[in-house]
């Protein structure tokens, strides 16, 4: 079998003869140069492509921002996105974009019930002047109307307004103060909210504002009076007391009477028990709970009777509170009353010492219990001789 044939290249150009050296120019030469010449093309190129490289990469690349930043235009778009953490993104990256247009958009923004949506906004127009932020604010609190009232007197204003001006202190007092000079009663009840959220939670100075919203316990509006009172028990404005037990005996809205109280309590001025004492022969009831409530707060000790007569008109959990609240000076009255004829003295006094827990109760609490003729009563008084038998007598060993 035959090897197959092994190609071979012939080394002749034409022309030229096998064994002759090809003269320079010949075709041969030509080429050789040719190839050779495209190598070193190559090469240069090569190089070259190298440096040129080296001098892109040296070169500063333009910052991220003025590649994708998104617009203003954009970013009040997303507010409105229904994924909130989009539009809560949204409202940062406008508050860090600084531009002043964004700020009607932020005051603007829909919290759709939703927690994040009104810290976002308040966190960007903190990164604003509060000067640029504040006079739009207080636009908003004159011009937004409120909904059913009292219990919806801010209507539709987005958190974010409150929760900037609750958290400016200092920066808002001068607006807040001024607008309580102005004309809207609406205005007036929604910059007291303000001022008393802003001292109890934001740690305001109280005594700036104690004078004016003493003040506003005249205003022919009750609404602006209710907030106003309570806007001052939260101060603890001691110089509003004499206001406050006005308002207490004379003030035609029982609700403005109830907040009046609370003050009282509140503020803890023990000379306001005259006044709470003779609340507790109001007309209304929330109005004798919350009387009872701060005579409690003050431990009026002249009160403990005056508070066991109240049972007679009123099943209020405030009444056995401020008995409790002051403690052992009650024990021995509510025991005497525990032979009252009103059988609701009888029972509630019974409950009453058994949350007060005087191991000298024991004794008529048993008798009661088994003598009383009325069920309610005996089962009042041997729940209590039993609470006190176990638990207290545990307490004082």
């Amino acid at each position: 079998m035959s090897k197959p044939k092994k190609m071979e290249f012939s080394q002749r150009e034409i022309g030229v003869e096998k064994g002759e050296k090809p003269e320079f120019g010949t075709r041969r030469h030509v080429l050789c140069a040719s190839v050779i010449g495209a190598a070193g093309l190559g090469l240069l190129a090569l190089f070259s492509g190298c440096n040129s490289k080296k001098a892109e990469d040296a070169r500063p690349e333009p910052p991220a921002a003025s590649i994708s930043q998104p617009s203003l235009q954009d970013l009040v778009i997303k507010l409105s996105d229904p994924n909130f953490r989009v539009a809560a993104e949204a409202a940062i990256e406008l508050g860090k974009l600084g531009d002043s247009r964004a700020i009607l958009p932020l005051i603007h923004m829909q919290n759709r019930g939703i927690l994040e949506l009104v810290e976002a906004p308040t966190e960007a127009l903190h990164m604003f002047d509060a000067e640029q932020v504040i006079p739009p604010l207080m636009d908003v609190l004159r011009t937004f109307p409120s909904g059913e009232l009292p219990n919806e007197l801010f209507g539709d204003i987005p958190g974010q307004v409150n929760m900037f001006l609750e958290q400016s202190r200092q920066a808002a007092a001068t607006y807040l103060l001024s607008a309580l000079d102005e004309q809207s009663p609406i205005l007036k009840a929604r910059v007291a909210v303000i001022i008393r959220n802003m001292v109890e939670y934001h740690g305001a100075e109280p005594t700036q504002f104690g004078p004016k919203l003493t003040s506003l316990l005249s205003d022919p509006d009750h609404i602006v009076r209710l907030e106003a009172s309570d806007a001052l028990g939260v101060l603890k404005y001691a110089p509003a007391v004499p206001e406050l037990e006005r308002c207490l005996r004379e003030d035609p809205n029982w609700m403005v009477r109830s907040d009046a109280a609370r003050a009282l309590g509140d503020i803890g001025d023990p000379s306001a028990g005259p006044a709470l004492l003779a609340a507790l022969e109001d007309e209304n009831d929330v109005v004798i709970g919350q009387a009872a409530q701060a005579l409690g707060k003050l431990k009026i000790k002249d009160a403990v009777r005056p508070l066991i007569d109240a049972y007679r008109r009123l099943d209020a959990i405030e009444i056995g509170g401020a008995l409790l609240s002051i403690g052992q000076a009650s024990v021995s009255p509510l025991m005497q009353a525990l032979d009252d004829p009103d059988p609701k003295v009888r029972e509630h006094s019974a409950i009453a010492l058994a949350t007060i827990c005087d191991i000298g109760a024991i004794e008529p609490l048993t008798r009661v219990s088994r003598e009383d003729p009325v069920p309610d009563v005996r089962a009042a008084a041997s729940y209590a001789a039993n609470k006190i038998a176990g638990g207290c007598t545990e307490q004082n060993q």
